[in-house]
């Protein structure tokens, strides 16, 4: 039973291979890195052995970085325990065309071990496709259909993938110079590629909503409709494949980075929801059903203990930062890329909020906490125009300079009248001077938050 007419049987495979319409198949997997790893395979080979038995692959395939280097520690793969294979185990029920290749087809795969003597064949149960497939059994059991949906934005440069490697990556061209937000001009410039991935997609199964521009230059997303939690991860690894070929065959590079540079991220939205065995949605329903969204909070809760410590560990780190007097105080926001912390309010008793950077927007400013010297304090411009009285400290890290820059830096003033006037340059202070003065008017309560790595 193949997923949508699109998608082709075994049968049908057979047969254009057989007639010379398809000499070539792949057969991948899901690694660690949601990177589809794997072969491509002569037709009549497919045909004749493949298909009957499977093939297989080494084991560190699941135990490597994103550089492809071998990790120490792992159970299952080690240079200890040796490298031995997987047996790769299609799911004939993704063999898909390729339109942009020549000639190819591709077939996704589970992942078992070989059996021992006298055992039978065991799944490997670290593979991301198998963790899925096994969720969404417990979900089943439970009477609940998980479907999802996945929004992906990519960055589009004029540069080959070569000249980004060769440029260390740095000064790329993005294929537009400016916010092409629902920008149809925008996305015409680049219609050719993007005319590609969506025909390209829709003709390998998926179902192809639109294409529309986003907020970073050169950034654009293609939309698809949500589907079955499996069939969803499935065509999310190839999208992401398919989309960087097609982007090379157009002489281009994109990227699903999600923060590339220190404009506005790639978003990955991951839309879930619960269906009932009647198809009807469970979450929300007013006939019983809240016990379940109830069930899926605390899930979610109970799995999010460790992003809690790592929040508190980032304020950790801030905190120790600030003693060092690593950062200082200015107009700016917190590095991109750092922790966060945010004092939100006084009354009943102060609170403090933390966490690490969106993607998306970059850091939360840090905003002055008890015992700030706030006439010394410096306001955004922006607030002081419009006489608003709640600005604060910003702080961002900063890099090391060079011991004749000592006059460069700057200073924030007093508060006047009618709001702050901003920052001078080239303040009578040096920068050592500086940055004794702001550290000693920043304290913050609540600071033994536990031991962390350092920044």
């Amino acid at each position: 039973m193949t997923r949508n007419d699109r998608h082709l049987s075994a049968d049908e495979l057979k047969a254009r291979i057989t007639s010379g319409t398809i000499d070539t198949v792949v057969v991948a997997f899901t690694d660690m890195q949601g990177r589809l790893q794997g072969k491509r395979l002569h037709g009549h080979y497919f045909v004749d052995v493949v298909l009957g038995h499977g093939t297989e692959g080494c084991n560190y395939l699941l135990g490597v970085d994103i550089d492809m280097n071998t990790v120490g520690g792992y159970a299952i793969t080690s240079w200890d325990r040796g490298y031995g294979d997987m047996e790769f185990v299609l799911d004939l029920d993704t063999i898909r065309l390729l339109t942009h290749l020549p000639a190819t087809a591709m077939v996704q795969c589970d992942l078992i071990w070989p059996p021992e003597e006298g055992a039978e064949h065991r799944p490997v149960v670290q593979s991301p496709r198998s963790i899925l497939k096994a969720q969404q059994h417990r979900a089943a059991e439970l009477g609940y259909d998980a479907v999802a949906g996945t929004e992906l934005e990519f960055i589009v440069f004029e540069d080959t993938y070569e000249e980004a490697h060769t440029a260390n990556y740095t000064g790329l061209t993005p294929a537009n110079q400016y916010n092409v937000d629902y920008s149809i001009i925008g996305t015409t410039r680049i219609e050719p590629l993007l005319r590609d991935i969506r025909n390209t997609m829709y003709a390998a199964g998926l179902n192809v909503e639109g294409a529309k521009g986003e907020c970073n230059f050169g950034q654009h997303e293609i939309g698809f409709l949500y589907d079955d939690v499996l069939v969803t991860a499935d065509n999310h690894g190839v999208y992401k494949t398919v989309a960087k070929e097609i982007a090379a065959h157009h002489g281009k590079s994109l990227t699903f980075m999600a923060k590339f540079n220190e404009r506005v991220g790639s978003s990955c939205h991951i839309h879930l929801s619960l269906r009932g065995q009647d198809g009807k949605i469970v979450l929300g329903r007013r006939d019983g059903c809240e016990d379940a969204a109830l069930r899926q909070l605390r899930g979610r809760r109970a799995r999010d203990d460790a992003g809690l410590h790592a929040a508190l560990r980032a304020q950790h780190q801030l905190l120790q930062a600030i003693r060092r007097r690593q950062l200082r105080a200015d107009r700016g926001r917190l590095g991109h890329g750092q922790p966060h912390l945010r004092h939100a309010g006084r009354r009943p008793r102060p609170r403090y909020e933390g966490g690490m950077p969106s993607t998306r927007w970059g850091c939360q400013p840090v905003s002055g906490g008890v015992g700030v010297d706030r006439r010394r304090s410096v306001r955004h411009r922006a607030g002081a125009r419009t006489g608003r009285r709640d600005g604060g400290q910003r702080l961002y890290q900063r890099s090391g300079l060079p011991a004749d820059h000592a006059d460069r830096g700057r200073r924030p003033v007093q508060q006047v009248d009618g709001g702050a006037r901003g920052v001078r340059r080239r303040g009578r202070r040096s920068l050592s001077e500086q940055r004794e003065h702001r550290a000693q008017g920043i304290q913050f309560r609540c600071h033994r938050l536990g031991k962390g790595t350092r920044f």
